[in-house]
């Protein structure tokens, strides 16, 4: 398989996983009682349930804040999160690897650290490892100082809905639902019709002159 072969199937290998998720939370603004027309509040909620989508979507455990939480599930959450919002994937920014079933991407250490402080702040307990995901693998090349990633699609468990803002000085705390992505259905007029929650959690959004980062998900 050619270079440029290869690199349009890493890109449609992306795709797939983009509409996995960021589709899937596309279902929010669709199954909205004023889908198309938010205005103010509602603007916001629509906002920060696309955000946390594609981080909460494979149902990360609670933590209080930064050092009590998962790093190897917060370290998944960052390479997915770049693989769906980074628009140097499609630009050759980042080397192309062969690998035994198929291609990838080696995405530099620095890169993947710089993605964790922009999702949650700070990189003061971040560790390097190797994700097993169970039907993909994100491998640490400790000699090479980056993640080699395959190409791959998962379908997410949860899709986040934020049902109510709650504004602090410096930080928002959100009740955030989770709804099984594979709940939703159609009416017979073609309407999107939600799942019932399977459960909450309280979200800590702390902002920054750049937007906010995640602070802490905290059971309810």
């Amino acid at each position: 398989m050619n270079k440029q072969k290869r690199g349009g199937a890493f890109i449609l290998g992306v795709a797939v996983v983009i509409l996995a998720i960021v589709g899937a939370g596309t279902l929010i603004s669709m199954a909205s009682d004023t889908a198309g027309r938010f205005f103010g509040e509602n603007a916001r909620k629509v906002e920060f349930s696309q955000f946390l989508t594609p981080i909460l979507a494979f149902d990360p455990d609670p933590f209080d804040d930064l050092s009590k939480a998962s790093m190897t599930q917060l370290l998944d959450i960052t390479i997915w999160n770049m693989l769906l919002h980074d628009d140097e994937m499609e630009t050759g920014k980042f080397e192309e690897v062969t690998l035994g079933d198929g291609v990838g991407m080696k995405l530099p250490v620095a890169e993947v650290e710089a993605s964790f402080i922009k999702l949650f702040g700070s990189s003061e307990s971040f560790v390097h490892a190797t994700i097993d995901g169970g039907t993909y693998v994100f491998t640490f090349d400790t000699n090479a100082q980056a993640y080699i990633v395959p190409i791959t699609g998962v379908e997410p468990i949860y899709v986040s809905q934020v049902m109510d803002i709650d504004r602090r000085t410096r930080s928002v705390v959100l009740t955030v639902a989770y709804l099984r992505a594979s709940g939703y259905t159609q009416d017979e007029q073609g309407n999107i019709i939600p799942p019932e929650p399977d459960k909450f959690r309280k979200i800590t959004l702390y902002t920054t002159d750049g937007g906010y980062y995640i602070g802490a998900i905290q059971a309810m």
